[in-house]
């Protein structure tokens, strides 16, 4: 069963949509977290795996798609392959005072390609 993050989906320039969400499998309870692309006429086009909690995905002018997805941000090509990908926190560790901090909200893109947080 696919269920969406809950979050609004991005729209490429050449139509595809692309949305954050988990395949989750009742019978094992394991789920997979995926950025999804979709094509304009609503087929299938790619999904890519994340390790969990993917945030809303932003399209660049540029025409990469940009998403945080727990303590990682992400640039994933039109065809869905990995550009980059920036680890932007880590888990606090028992006994320690620093906190969690996943990232959940979309990114925003300036025209020079920098992404904000």
């Amino acid at each position: 069963m696919l269920r969406a993050g809950g979050w609004g989906p991005a729209i490429g320039e050449d139509g595809t949509v692309y949305i954050s969400g988990s395949l989750y499998n009742e019978i094992t309870l394991k789920r997979d977290d995926y950025l999804y692309a979709i094509n304009p006429d609503g087929s299938f086009k790619w999904r890519f795996p994340v390790p969990r909690h993917v945030a809303p995905p932003t399209v660049g002018s540029d025409g990469n798609i940009y998403f945080g997805a727990y303590y990682t941000v992400y640039a994933v090509d039109p065809n869905g392959n990995l550009k980059w990908k920036v680890t932007a926190a880590k888990k606090s560790t028992p006994g320690s005072k620093g906190t969690d901090a996943w990232i959940l909200a979309s990114l925003a893109i300036d025209n020079k390609g920098i992404a904000y947080l």
